[in-house]
């Protein structure tokens, strides 16, 4: 409450984030997909047209294998 009343909101906000939502959001990735780690993984290199189409055929082809 002394950061909302200090006005720190950049402070606040990490704070909530780090203690409240990314554990509580860890938990439920977990907890739904626990298989997760396991995951085959996909890096998009950059955000041009091209590189998605690219990114979007591997997806295609390794789920449908």
């Amino acid at each position: 409450q002394r950061l909302a009343c200090d006005g720190a909101w950049d402070v606040l906000t990490e704070d909530l984030l780090v203690r409240h939502y990314d554990p509580a959001y860890t938990r439920a990735i977990h907890r739904h997909y626990p298989r997760l780690p396991q995951a085959q993984r996909f890096v998009l290199d950059d955000d041009s047209a091209a590189t998605m189409m690219r990114l979007a055929a591997r997806v295609i082809a390794a789920t449908a294998a």
